[in-house]
């Protein structure tokens, strides 16, 4: 088997494109899923109360959950992007995110992205989330290998 190189990943070229779309509008019932599925019952997630009386406009997301649709629009776009075989093999080698803003009960959830490096069979792609009014939620970094 020959190795990969550049011009055989063509999808995964600098300046590559992650179209941003809708992938969520916020539920009560989507928190609470998420609660349960991560075990964090903080009540600033589900209770309007809680939220207000420490200092929040109201109930909020879980940073993690955001971050979860991002690494899933990422996972979208490879699907669509790569060949099956490179679909297959990939995997990733970190994901880093860093939480710019609060996502409310009721938002829809915007990504997006944008190929920032990319070499061999190693890709790094830079995604932000924003909302409804392009408020910027949440910004991640996802390196990834394809194997074959």
């Amino acid at each position: 088997m020959k190795d990969l190189n550049q011009d055989e990943i063509e999808s995964l070229h600098v300046g590559a494109v992650l179209e941003s779309v809708a992938v969520s509008t916020i539920s009560i019932e989507q928190l609470k899923a998420y609660a349960t599925a991560s075990s964090d019952y903080n009540p600033i997630h589900q209770d309007e109360e809680v939220a207000k009386k420490a200092g929040l406009p109201g109930i909020i997301a879980h940073g993690m959950l955001v971050a979860g649709m991002m690494s899933e629009r990422a996972r979208m776009w490879l699907k669509a992007n790569l060949t099956p075989n490179q679909y297959r093999s990939w995997k990733v080698i970190s994901y880093q995110n860093r939480f710019r803003g609060m996502t409310f009960l009721g938002d829809t959830v915007f990504v997006g992205g944008t190929i920032t490096e990319a070499k061999g069979r190693l890709a790094t792609i830079e995604l932000q989330a924003k909302n409804q009014k392009g408020d910027l939620l949440t910004t991640g970094v996802l390196k990834i290998k394809i194997s074959h």
